[in-house]
């Protein structure tokens, strides 16, 4: 045997107790300093669809709050295609994992974002900031999301409004 497995090693540092209190502080700063929140809309699976067992339009569940840190991109204009110029965005958005755990969410490609009067997509999701090195402990997620079209979506009544969420 090693010394260093004689030695019956206990880490002095990312026990439990270091974890609880990790995620009291994320909670604390990300729900009562930057108050940044967030809405998520998950793709439904309760959908119609045709004979071939396809939908023929995205349906979203209702959507839920989620604070999170985001960083945004420069916009871009382009005014190429259509009948107005259209702008081009990508946000970063950072979650807590044991906050959205706790919610019942976790992010994947597809969903719809709502955030600065408005849609984003997520496009895409990096799970790779682990405490002490830890592989099973995985502590945040970060999605990247593209601007998206109102009209591409079906999550409010353009004419009238906003969404009772």
């Amino acid at each position: 045997m090693s010394d260093y497995d004689k030695h019956n090693y206990n880490p002095l540092f990312n026990r439990r107790r270091d974890l609880l209190y990790f995620n009291y502080l994320n909670d604390e700063l990300l729900n009562r300093i930057i108050q940044t929140p967030i809405i998520i809309y998950k793709i439904s699976t309760e959908t119609e669809s045709n004979i071939y067992g396809e939908s023929s339009q995205k349906v979203y569940t209702r959507g839920i709050k989620i604070g999170v840190l985001v960083t945004q991109e420069d916009q871009s204009t382009d005014a190429s295609e259509g009948f107005g110029p259209i702008i081009n965005q990508t946000i970063t958005v950072a979650f807590h994992r044991e906050m959205i755990a706790s919610k019942g969410y976790y992010p994947e490609v597809g969903d719809i974002l709502e955030w600065n009067e408005a849609y984003w997509e997520i496009n895409g999701i990096v799970e790779n900031q682990l405490i002490g090195g830890a592989v099973y402990k995985n502590y945040s997620i970060l999605t990247s999301a593209n601007m998206i079209s109102r009209d591409k979506l079906q999550l409010e009544n353009l004419r009238v409004g906003g969404n009772d969420y």
